[in-house]
C-alpha cells in the first residue's frame, strides 16, 4: 500500500496529456494525493477546468494537496506576471488545495544571468511575493515558496525571505538545494516551523572538471553540474533527512518529483521510485 503522504507530481510518461488521466493513473497505483503544476489544461490558470477537476478528483478520492506555478516574479513584466499569479492561487481554492507553491527567479542554467542582478532581485521578488502572500491570505490560501535557483536558495537566501515576508512558508525541495552547493540536512533544522510541502528527488554535484556531456545538467553557483538520477541513486542523504523530519515532527505531503520520459516504459521507471520512497517513509513512521 502506498503511503497516504505521498503525491504525483508531474505525468510519468509523455503520452499522459490531462490531468483526468493523471487521477486516472494515481488511482490504479493506489496514489492517494496529487499536485497541479502549471502545465496540462493549466498552462493558463483555467477556473472552469479547475472546477471539473475537482469534481473529479472528489469522486475518485483523490486529493489535491498544492498547486504549484513557475515563473519569474523580478522581470519586466512584474505587474503582470503578479496578476497571474494570483490567478493561480485562486485555481488552488477551487481545487481544495491548501497551498499554493511559487518560484521567483525561473533560472537555474547559468549563474551568470541572474546573480549580477542579485540585489534588485531580492527587493523586486519579495515585493511580489510579498503582494501573493496577501492575496492568498485574503481567499484563505497559505503561499509557499521553494528553495530554488541561485538567489532565494540556501540557508542565507531564504532566510532573507523569511525574514522580509514574516508569514510565508517554505517547500523544501531535496535537489534543487544544490545549485547553491548545500545539503537539505543542513537547510531544514533552520526552517522546521516554516516547511509546509517537500519535493522529493535526487541529484548529484559532479565537478567542472569532470568529462561529461554538460548540456545535460544545470549549473551550480560555482559553475559545477547538477545531474538528475532515481531515487536513492544521487547524493541525496535520505535516511539522515527522514531522520530530522521525523524529530521535527513534520506531517506534510511529499511530491516525488522524477522527470518523465518519452515511452510507456518509463512507468516502470517511475514506480521504482515511488516504492523506493514508500519503503523510506513507512520505515520511518
Amino acid at each position: 500500500m502506498i503511503n497516504e503522504k505521498i503525491a504525483l507530481y508531474s505525468p510519468p510518461h509523455a503520452e499522459i496529456t490531462s490531468y483526468f488521466e493523471m487521477i486516472d493513473f494515481a488511482k490504479k497505483y493506489g496514489i492517494k494525493n496529487l499536485e497541479i503544476l502549471s502545465i496540462l489544461e493549466f498552462k493558463k490558470p483555467d477556473i472552469e477546468f479547475a472546477k471539473k477537476l475537482r469534481e473529479y478528483a472528489d469522486k475518485n478520492n483523490i486529493k489535491i494537496v498544492c498547486t504549484s506555478k513557475g515563473g519569474n516574479l523580478v522581470s519586466d513584466n512584474i505587474k503582470e506576471s503578479t496578476e497571474t499569479f494570483k490567478r493561480y492561487a485562486d485555481v488552488a481554492k477551487i481545487l481544495g488545495s491548501p497551498y499554493f507553491h511559487h518560484t521567483i527567479v525561473f533560472e537555474f542554467a547559468n549563474p551568470d544571468k541572474v546573480l549580477p542582478y542579485k540585489d534588485i532581485y531580492l527587493k523586486k521578488g519579495v515585493k511580489a511575493a510579498r503582494e501573493i502572500n496577501e492575496y492568498g491570505k485574503s481567499i484563505g490560501i497559505e503561499t509557499i515558496i521553494e528553495e530554488q535557483g541561485y538567489i532565494f536558495n540556501g540557508i542565507n537566501g531564504v532566510k532573507y525571505l523569511t525574514d522580509e515576508i514574516k508569514d510565508v512558508g517554505i517547500l523544501a525541495d531535496y535537489g534543487n538545494i544544490m545549485m547553491v552547493e548545500e545539503k537539505i540536512e543542513d537547510f531544514i533544522p533552520h526552517f522546521t516551523n516554516r516547511i509546509k510541502h517537500i519535493h522529493i528527488k535526487d541529484f548529484s554535484i559532479i565537478p567542472k572538471e569532470a568529462d561529461e556531456k554538460r548540456e545535460e545538467y544545470y549549473y551550480t553557483v560555482n559553475k559545477n553540474f547538477v545531474k538528475s538520477h532515481n531515487l536513492g541513486e544521487g547524493q541525496v542523504n535520505f535516511k539522515k533527512i527522514h531522520e530530522l523530519l521525523k524529530k521535527m515532527g513534520y506531517n506534510g505531503y511529499y511530491s516525488i518529483e522524477i522527470d518523465s520520459e518519452k515511452s510507456k516504459d518509463d512507468i516502470n521507471n517511475y514506480l521504482k521510485n515511488v516504492y523506493y520512497f514508500n519503503d523510506l517513509l513507512n520505515f520511518y513512521k
